[in-house]
């Protein structure tokens, strides 16, 4: 189930490392592709591409870069199309729409318009690119708004079936998630599984999950950086849930082979139950800044609470011989799978892990194993792979493309005298609508794509 904000502005996050400016993009002459009677040029896809990579100190690998340049044309194709329906729609948008939206991204970053350009030129970040973005999401979304936001109906069938479900599930572990899906076949397996270890590998270093499933995942909840909100443990895909039981919140998990493809999951937040976990904010939860990121890496035994105390000693001894053997990131990886399981791993501040984690991991050395530590899941040992300290990240948000709210905005605050019954119906009734309109678009722009002449030269 993929959940899609509509109270909230939909936003294209990219982290920028302005601290390592990076020569602009070179302006190629040629054509792209061809949407109708429209062109791409090879010089809109460098600078798209160059504010994917945000002027990154790492270079991408030439297998990398011809992937990415694939990915940003495909992307570039949709918001052609996007706007052309648009215009025939005689939907326009606004110098000064664009100019919000540019200035709403200064604004979030803490600082002016003029700025915010200077910067985003010093990381090699031709700005009109990101006008482009914005001026397209905005289109798009006032179409959606006028042609399927009215198709949208929830009746009251739906809602009571849902609230079914959701009652046989309450009991559950709940876990906020977000993924970064890619399509492979027999063909390009291969370079699909090293393309998922290269994002893998980028997360290590501090990438931004959400900033990656935006440019790069192929899945509906990509443009809300690949969230898909809150699910019940028998939601997730089987293959999935001993994967995500292991991660702590804010880590993310290496790839994950699943049919047609491959995945990677961010664990955002986790309950034992359903009962806070509907109402908790489904947004992105960025890294805080002003201290060391940890690079880290968990691999659990997994243990249940009613396990006989021998076995959980027996465990815990196991868990503790590991240090033997794991000497560094990488053999902690080689003995999870003598354990038949994965390491989790992501990237963490201190004062973000739970307390009992952080207490271990306090002055704890790199590429040392901490001692073992009692989790949810089992017993846990984790290895703090490097640390940095970057500088504080630029984060630029695009302007406003999602329809309206299912039902009267009020901010998240239920209207005076509404019943708690009353409120969770309707936020069930928003999120089965939203997941509908997220079909509906998907399902709009892929007619669009079937009926309008594309070539591609790229």
């Amino acid at each position: 189930m993929t959940r899609f904000a509509f109270s909230r502005a939909t936003a294209l996050l990219f982290t920028l490392l302005l601290a390592h400016p990076a020569a602009a993009a070179d302006s190629r002459v040629g054509i792209a592709a061809t949407v109708n009677d429209e062109v791409i040029t090879l010089s809109d896809v460098d600078n798209r591409a160059q504010l994917y990579l945000g002027g990154r100190p790492d270079k991408p690998t030439a297998q990398q870069r011809v992937t990415l340049q694939k990915e940003v044309l495909n992307k570039l194709i949709d918001e052609k199309l996007q706007l052309q329906e648009a215009k025939n729609l005689s939907i326009d948008v606004a110098d000064e729409q664009i100019a919000q939206g540019f200035a709403e991204i200064a604004r979030q970053n803490g600082t002016s318009p003029e700025e915010f350009r200077d910067r985003l030129q010093r990381a090699g970040v031709n700005t009109d690119t990101l006008r482009d973005q914005i001026r397209a999401e905005i289109a798009w979304g006032q179409v959606v708004r006028r042609r399927l936001r009215p198709q949208v109906n929830v009746s009251e069938q739906e809602i009571d079936t849902a609230m079914q479900q959701r009652a046989g599930r309450a009991n559950e572990p709940q876990y906020h998630v977000a993924e970064i899906f890619l399509a492979s076949d027999e063909g390009n397996d291969s370079a699909i599984a090293a393309e998922a270890a290269a994002i893998y590998q980028a997360l290590l270093k501090g990438a931004r999950f959400s900033d990656i499933a935006r440019a790069r995942s192929q899945s509906p909840g990509a443009n809300n950086g690949g969230d898909i909100g809150w699910l019940a443990e028998s939601q997730l895909a089987p293959e999935l849930q001993p994967v995500v039981r292991q991660l702590q919140p804010g880590m993310a998990s290496t790839p994950i082979k699943v049919e047609n493809g491959y995945m990677l999951v961010f664990l955002r937040d986790k309950k034992a139950d359903a009962q806070t976990a509907f109402t908790a904010p489904a947004a992105a939860m960025p890294l805080p800044v002003g201290e060391p990121i940890l690079q880290m890496k968990q691999l659990t035994i997994p243990a249940t609470p009613d396990e006989p105390k021998p076995v959980i000693a027996a465990k815990f001894a196991r868990a503790q011989a590991l240090s033997e053997t794991a000497k560094d990131c990488a053999s902690l990886d080689t003995a999870a799978t003598e354990f038949g399981t994965k390491t989790a791993a992501g990237p963490q501040k201190l004062s973000t892990l739970p307390a009992p984690i952080a207490a271990v991991m306090r002055d704890l050395a790199d590429n040392v194993l901490s001692p073992p530590v009692r989790t949810t899941n089992g017993i846990s040992v984790f290895m703090i792979c490097s640390r940095e300290t970057p500088p504080a990240p630029v984060q630029a948000m695009a302007a406003p493309v999602a329809a309206p709210a299912m039902g009267p905005d009020t901010g998240g605050i239920p209207a005076p005298g509404t019943s708690a019954e009353e409120t969770v119906r309707e936020a069930i009734a928003s999120e089965i609508g939203s997941d509908r309109l997220v079909q509906m678009q998907e399902r709009y722009l892929r007619d669009l794509r079937a009926t309008a002449f594309i070539e591609r030269r790229l």
